[in-house]
């Protein structure tokens, strides 16, 4: 779904700090969303979502498994959000941290033919 199909909805921008990366991906468009609300914490933005406030841009890590009421849609073009990790040291992180330092530039761990997560943002409505 491009991001221009969201303007004639109410939207919820999210200030938990996504703003920058949707303000930029909607200036990239062309597109000017019907601000209506802001939220800093996903969850409310979902729950507000689901009780038909708006639609909204959220990362799809952040989508809960049952979505209930709320429709996810890919956006296209993909948003991409770059995460980083910061160790002490990579003997010290944990089992998890190590394994997510492993990862390649696409997300993939050595040996694996998918990424792990596609860290692109989603529209929800």
């Amino acid at each position: 779904m491009p991001l221009a199909a969201l303007t004639a909805e109410p939207f919820i921008l999210s200030t938990g700090g996504c703003e920058p990366l949707i303000t930029a991906a909607a200036r990239s468009a062309g597109a000017r969303l019907n601000l209506a609300f802001e939220a800093r914490e996903v969850a409310t933005i979902l729950a507000m979502v689901a009780a038909g406030l708006g639609v909204s841009v959220v990362p799809t890590l952040s989508l809960p498994t049952e979505a209930g009421a709320i429709v996810a849609r890919p956006l296209n073009p993909p948003t991409p959000r770059l995460l980083g990790l910061a160790v002490r040291s990579l003997a010290e992180a944990a089992p998890a941290a190590r394994a997510f330092l492993e990862l390649d530039a696409e997300g993939q761990a050595p040996g694996r033919d998918e990424p792990a997560s596609s860290g692109t943002a989603s529209a929800a409505q």
